[in-house]
């Protein structure tokens, strides 16, 4: 959970983008780069957008009152970010940076800059045993509710400036910092662990979020699709906004289960995983409080580059600017691929329900969210895109601690141009070696 915002960054484009076979002329700029082959390689890639967005609920600036919205205008922006990928025999390192600046056309105006940093090194010590570490940065001038909307995303591949979920243009801070090991110790064995850190500041300190946990998983492989797997995790969470006799809850999950992947017998190039484990939440000198999650998925491949996909998932997380743990359930659908060698298009649907705590009367959740996306390839390093997404929630009021609006809808149209540029990409293969 602590690392989860700047991990899901670094993975959140679909398996299935970069599984395809040869993408074409245009593969690099819709971020379909076929996987990099050999015993060592270097690559560092640049990415930019700029665009023009419509949006019928702008958010008010920071610091004046949430009375008018929504109003409709217009905004601009642009975006930026540098890849870095290095890999070797021995060690593997990813490392992204990026920024953004929108601008919204309306009285007052606001201007909001926004910077995101991550970086992943996993080393190989011996043929068993690998360490790892992960540590990410993130300022952004918008709040938005992350979990529920992450399955129902698009993937980063075209950097689209501005944030059509965000609840509230809201400065804040976060830091992640993770660092584990994983041991091979037998043929189907593994052994692994891992020691957690997350932090989120708001202007106001009594709004502020910590997260200190660590992790141990088992796991042994009992076939080519089914692996057995024994974990438990704990993590302290710190919300300031409650009294200093009640600002700490502890989650923990035990992580007893099977993990099924495997392709289905209904057609070709399908398949379906899942996942269960048990979280266990307890309140600052109050009982536990048990939860079963899990995921199901299906996912379809057909022709070279289309994938379709759906899953379903329930989860217990904590949020920074809420007072209380999230119980969600949320359900999303995927599909998109290339229509030509000049273009490709992706949609996505998602939907979630949940509650905050355990306060009575319940503090419940509700939100929808779709999105479709076409880009058309100009050249080999530049294109044209447009997206529409429609977002809704409903909050029960009282479950933030940050000033949000309770309920809001938001439709926005955005067209643009995307660019791209390989800086480095240098391949060693073992022939160069010797």
């Amino acid at each position: 959970m602590s690392i989860r915002l700047f991990v899901a960054a670094l993975l959140v484009m679909p398996a299935a983008v970069f599984a395809q076979s040869n993408p074409g002329p245009f593969g690099g700029l819709f971020g379909r780069t076929p996987e990099r082959i050999g015993r060592d390689y270097t690559a560092l890639d640049f990415r930019s957008s700029g665009a023009v967005q419509l949006n019928d609920a702008l958010l008010m600036p920071e610091g004046l009152p949430l009375e008018g919205v929504p109003q409709r205008g217009t905004s601009s922006g642009v975006s930026a970010s540098l890849m870095f990928d290095r890999a070797s025999d021995r060690l593997r390192l990813n490392a992204r940076a990026g920024g953004s600046y929108q601008e919204s056309y309306r009285d007052p105006i606001l201007g909001a800059t926004g910077i995101e940093t991550s970086a992943t090194v996993a080393a190989t010590v011996t043929t068993r045993l690998t360490v790892d570490a992960a540590a990410g940065y993130r300022y952004s001038p918008f709040f938005q509710t992350e979990p529920l909307l992450a399955a129902s995303t698009l993937d980063p591949a075209v950097p689209v400036p501005g944030s059509s979920y965000a609840m509230r243009a809201l400065d804040h801070e976060s830091f992640d910092v993770r660092a584990g090991f994983t041991s091979h110790y037998s043929k189907r064995s593994t052994l692994s662990a891992s020691v957690s850190r997350r932090e989120t500041w708001f202007d106001d300190p009594r709004d502020n979020y910590e997260s200190t946990g660590g992790a141990v998983r088992w796991g042994r492989r009992m076939s080519r699709d089914v692996t057995v797997r024994l974990g438990y995790s704990r993590d302290q969470v710190r919300t300031h906004a409650l009294p200093d006799a009640d600002n700490d809850f502890v989650h923990e999950t035990l992580d007893v289960g099977v993990d099924f992947s495997r392709e289905l017998p209904i057609g070709p190039r399908t398949s379906i995983d899942f996942e269960t484990n048990t979280g266990m939440v307890k309140e600052s000198g109050g009982p536990r409080h048990f939860r079963l999650d899990g995921s199901v998925g299906v996912t379809k491949y057909f022709h070279r580059t289309w994938h379709a996909s759906a899953r379903f998932a329930r989860d217990t997380d904590f949020l920074p600017g809420f007072v209380e743990p999230l119980f969600s359930d949320s359900l999303s659908a995927s599909i998109g691929g290339m229509v030509s060698k000049r273009s490709e298009w992706h949609a996505v649907v998602g939907a979630g329900r949940g509650r905050f705590g355990f306060s009575q009367p319940r503090q419940d959740f509700l939100n929808a969210d779709a999105t479709t996306r076409l880009v058309l390839g100009l050249t080999r390093h530049l294109g044209a895109f447009g997206q529409y997404t429609y977002y809704f929630y409903d909050m029960a009021t009282g479950a933030a601690v940050v000033p949000v609006v309770s309920k809001m809808s938001r439709q926005t149209i955005v067209v643009g141009l995307t660019a791209w540029a390989p800086i480095i990409n240098r391949v060693r293969t073992e022939s160069d070696t010797r």
